[in-house]
């Protein structure tokens, strides 16, 4: 059975002697059901970057969201991000755009997450899916491919 679960705002952290072992604390979306996940295992506390260390400890809202969205982490812990994901698109046109113009777009990332690149295209060219093929084919839309277009796994850079 497979359930959704989204993060708590806390971690946990065990200490034995010089030895760390860091979750991250997830609530199932349904009922009361929680589910830590492994952050740091048997990590000696002279390794840990003691800014890190810090925000472990105070439950810092942003290292919360940095790991809920690590897909290495999530793989880790045979778990994958579900449901669709609210994202927000930042524009900065400088100029007006005419049809003889030819325009770049650049899609910068602020963290890695799992929404196909074809959806966010629909979105800001505000065209069909079959509009956007029929573009790329045609050549009118260059620097992306089919395989792109479908890859739910976009990365930051």
């Amino acid at each position: 059975v497979k359930r959704d679960f989204t993060p708590s705002g806390a971690f946990r952290i065990n200490s034995q002697k010089k030895i760390l072992d860091v979750w991250s604390i997830y609530k199932c979306t349904h009922c009361d059901y929680t589910w830590n996940i492994a952050l740091y295992s048997r990590l000696p506390v002279s390794k840990i970057n003691q800014e890190l260390h810090h925000r472990l400890m105070t439950n810092d809202e942003s290292t919360i969201r940095h790991f809920a969205y690590d897909t290495a982490v999530l793989k880790q812990n045979n778990a994958k991000l579900s449901g669709q994901l609210d994202f927000r698109i930042q524009e900065r046109c400088l100029t007006s755009i005419t049809r003889q113009y030819q325009i770049c777009v650049r899609i910068r990332l602020t963290r890695s997450f799992q929404v196909s690149l074809l959806s966010i295209m629909k979105i800001q060219l505000m065209l069909s899916s079959a509009d956007i093929r029929r573009r790329i084919d045609s050549g009118q839309i260059t620097g992306v491919t089919a395989k792109m277009l479908k890859s739910r796994k976009l990365r930051q850079t």
